[in-house]
């Protein structure tokens, strides 16, 4: 696995990831639901690519180098998606439900900064990402 989620990540203002993921409680693996990094830390990349758990073995990720992270919002801002189709995202061969490759979306197409952090809200999405 390429990064170090458990130890060199973090969420702050100039960088971070979140993942979220679902164990069936019987499969040797996860399947990604969805993954969200900001900012350019090589640290807060994943890619499990090969990585063999137990019986099983990840199929091929985005390599960390090629994922396109979401822009950091800075101090003060939020970050939202505009793109929930996740148009950008390669829908076969990867680890997430439905085959999705969840590392491949183009976070910088799909997430817009808002000056105004709206807290249990997302912004209204008026049309496609400008």
């Amino acid at each position: 696995m390429t990064g170090n989620v458990a130890v060199g990540s973090k969420i702050d203002n100039g960088h971070g990831i979140v993942v979220l993921f679902r164990w069936d409680g019987q499969s040797d693996l996860i399947d990604d639901l969805d993954y969200f990094r900001y900012g350019n830390d090589a640290n807060d990349a994943v890619d499990k690519s090969g990585v063999p758990v137990g019986s099983s073995t990840y199929l091929a990720d985005t390599a960390d180098t090629n994922q396109v992270t979401a822009t950091s919002p800075g101090k003060g801002k939020a970050l939202y998606r505009c793109d929930t189709a996740e148009t950008t995202e390669t829908l076969t061969g990867g680890n997430g439900i439905s085959g999705h490759d969840e590392t491949s979306e183009d976070l910088g197409y799909a997430f817009r900064q808002v000056d105004t952090p709206t807290p249990g809200m997302a912004p209204v999405q008026t049309g496609p990402c400008p």
